[in-house]
């Protein structure tokens, strides 16, 4: 997008920055003094004239063959066009213009910057003179492209003011630099524009060739499609060849049952009045979001909500471009189906995983017997029971008392093995011996 913030001079090649703030930018001065072409003001700030000093002056007085200004009584300087054209009687009194100061132009001087108003305001870029990313035809509405290539809204030819189908361009442009053609000449893409053709703002441009349809009096036109706040680019709506604007009547709000569409960006373009056919086109202009129920600027809303957005716990994501907190927190609340990724859980053996499910499989074993592993019984239990250290049944007392509790012990010894024994034997394990 063009950089309105600077500018270089017609006739001098040195830029100049209006946003320099050590130089407080632009100043508004209103203009004082009662001799034609002898014109006078006054701004405190102001100590000194230095390259790109750039004034908005309120014209007091009428120019005149040489026109000067004198700020502060730091001098008077001639106003100059461009180059060595001094500026005259160009302006009605009253008008605004902008003047930016040169010291190497003419030895020191202001100069008109590259626009003229005539006498029924029409705003006119004089000696701007782009190149063309597309064919330029008679009368039709154009923009600056993302490249700087000029774009006209529509590429379609048209010799009169008959209707004729018109194709709208795929290019996006920056929404704030519309412009009127005001020439007849068809101009071929890569070639220069030529000069005193541009209007920023005209009340009687001719919107039926760049338009597909008569205009009503009264009415406003809006451009429609999509807007990239990051490159500042507008794309016109590819849907149809109608789909791309939208004309409402002066008084009648935007809303769905007017046909507008939520979603989509709105660019207001200018106003017919009273003669049909005939469209009052402004400077100034920005994209506007339809939210569904009103035209509105999303990233204004919360533009003064961006120094707050989010905390130390609250994290911020990107709305449309917006900086917009969460509404979960860090370290204290986690959102209903959060999935943590960091660390993975492989199901073992007897056990499945079903999602956020862990089950133990259930596995059955038999009794053990003599030959095979398995569970111990309650039966086996209570005679294990009876051998426990500090049991009755490991201590005895004499053979009949010995026999017997080997005799209830299933698979035990042998009784008749015991009997064999001696009553040494026998004594010996008694005693322990």
């Amino acid at each position: 997008m063009a950089d309105i913030s600077k500018i270089i001079l017609p006739g001098d090649e040195t830029e100049y920055n209006f946003k320099d703030r050590t130089k407080d930018g632009v100043f508004v001065i209103i203009g004082t003094g009662t001799t034609a072409g002898t014109w006078l003001g006054t701004d405190d700030r102001i100590t000194e004239y230095y390259d790109g000093l750039a004034i908005l002056y309120k014209i007091p007085i009428a120019g005149a063959s040489t026109t000067t200004l004198n700020i502060n009584d730091l001098g008077a300087k001639t106003v100059y066009i461009y180059n060595s054209s001094k500026l005259t009687t160009h302006f009605s009194v009253g008008s605004v213009v902008l003047l930016v100061y040169s010291s190497t132009l003419n030895s020191g001087c202001f100069v008109h910057s590259n626009y003229w108003s005539d006498t029924n305001y029409n705003l006119r870029d004089y000696y701007y003179r782009p190149k063309l990313a597309q064919a330029l035809y008679r009368y039709k509405y154009c923009a600056e492209g993302l490249d700087g290539l000029l774009v006209p809204l529509t590429i379609t030819n048209q010799s009169n003011s008959t209707i004729v189908q018109k194709t709208q361009t795929a290019l996006s442009f920056h929404p704030n630099t519309l412009w009127y053609y005001s020439s007849t000449t068809t101009i071929s893409a890569g070639s220069v524009i030529g000069a005193q053709t541009l209007y920023r703002a005209n009340a009687n441009t001719s919107p039926i060739y760049t338009f597909n349809e008569n205009l009503p009096t009264y009415s406003a036109a809006y451009l429609v499609g999509d807007y990239d706040a990051a490159t500042d680019g507008f794309t016109l709506d590819q849907t149809d060849t109608t789909s791309w604007y939208k004309i409402l009547s002066i008084g009648t709000a935007p809303s769905v049952d007017a046909g507008f569409i939520e979603g989509k960006w709105y660019l207001l373009v200018g106003y017919t009045y009273s003669t049909a056919n005939y469209l009052s086109i402004f400077v100034w202009r920005k994209p506007l979001y339809f939210d569904g129920t009103n035209l509105c600027d999303p990233l204004a809303l919360k533009q003064d909500k961006l120094g707050d957005a989010g905390s130390s716990i609250q994290p911020v994501y990107f709305s449309d471009g917006v900086p917009t907190p969460t509404t979960y927190t860090l370290n204290a609340s986690v959102p209903s189906g959060a999935k943590f990724t960091d660390t993975t859980y492989t199901a073992g053996s007897n056990v499945t995983i079903s999602g956020t499910t862990i089950s133990a499989v259930d596995t059955t074993y038999d009794p053990a017997t003599t030959s095979t592993n398995g569970l111990l019984t309650a039966a086996d239990k209570t005679k294990l029971n009876t051998l426990q250290n500090g049991s009755s049944y490991c201590t005895v007392t004499s053979y009949t008392d010995l026999e017997v509790r080997v005799a209830n012990l299933e698979g035990g010894i042998d009784p008749p093995t015991i009997a064999a024994m001696t009553t040494a034997q026998i004594d010996a394990i008694i005693a322990g011996t």
